[in-house]
């Protein structure tokens, strides 16, 4: 209980301050002091994804890191074309082009942490690449042995869960991923988490905004402001943004 209120009330600080950077935003628009558009302009659009189709499911990159290798043809006949599967752990490079990541406990990281194995891995795939989706993979006994890992991640589910369980999950991270808004609140929350200055924020929300409305590349401009000494410690969270609007202006 201890660990959820702790959660809770950072995820409300969280949350606070993005409303009141968002407020700040809207005032100096009003003055005309600046003209930086705000996810609020994707809302006013009504910007999203209703529904999974099957060039969502082909177009986003899937692994299941697994010792014993996770059957992914079933998933393949329903549609979801670019899944993959690796067998051990090597390096974190390795994730880089996956835009969900599946981890296997036992078997996988040994060398990393003998005990926690494939959770403590997840840990760090979470870690080094913060915009992708991680998931564990856990057997039903393992569920308390490992749970100290699970608030790293974005979820856990069991192994041999039934494949209607598994896609219904599979569509609801996708959704994640390309619903615009959806991700681009998550990633000002890993932004704002890692003490970024505001004024940046509102420069990377700027073009990504722009990108998804005008369905046009302004990935120059992020990569510009990116360049930024001060933001060196957040590139892998700015790799993510790049990425999240390369799949959109392919999948829309």
């Amino acid at each position: 209980m201890k660990n959820n209120y702790i959660i809770h009330e950072c995820v409300c600080i969280e949350q606070s301050e993005r409303s009141n950077f968002i407020m700040i935003l809207d005032i100096l628009r009003k003055n005309n002091v600046n003209t930086f558009l705000t996810i609020n302009d994707l809302k006013k659009k009504n910007t999203k994804i209703n529904n999974i189709t099957l060039k969502d499911k082909k177009n986003v990159k899937i692994v299941f890191l697994d010792d014993e290798g996770y059957d992914t043809e079933l998933l393949k006949n329903l549609g979801y074309l670019d899944v993959h599967k690796m067998y051990k752990f090597t390096s974190l490079d390795d994730f880089e082009k996956y835009d969900i990541i599946f981890c296997d406990i036992n078997g996988i990281g040994r060398e990393i942490d003998e005990v926690y194995q494939g959770a403590a891995v997840a840990k760090k795939i979470k870690e080094a690449f913060p915009t992708k989706i991680v998931v564990i993979l856990s057997a039903k006994e393992q569920l308390l042995t490992f749970n100290s890992y699970y608030e790293y991640v974005d979820d856990v589910m069991y192994k041999n869960e039934q494949i209607s369980i598994i896609t219904e999950k599979l569509d609801k991270y996708i959704n994640m991923i390309i619903n615009p808004i959806a991700f681009w609140e998550n990633t000002s929350s890993q932004l704002i988490k890692q003490g970024v200055d505001l004024k940046e924020i509102s420069k990377l929300e700027h073009y990504y905004v722009k990108s998804i409305l005008e369905k046009k590349s302004y990935i120059k401009d992020i990569n510009k402001i990116s360049a930024s000494d001060s933001l060196n410690f957040v590139s892998s969270i700015i790799n993510g943004i790049v990425s999240a609007i390369e799949l959109y202006l392919v999948l829309k």
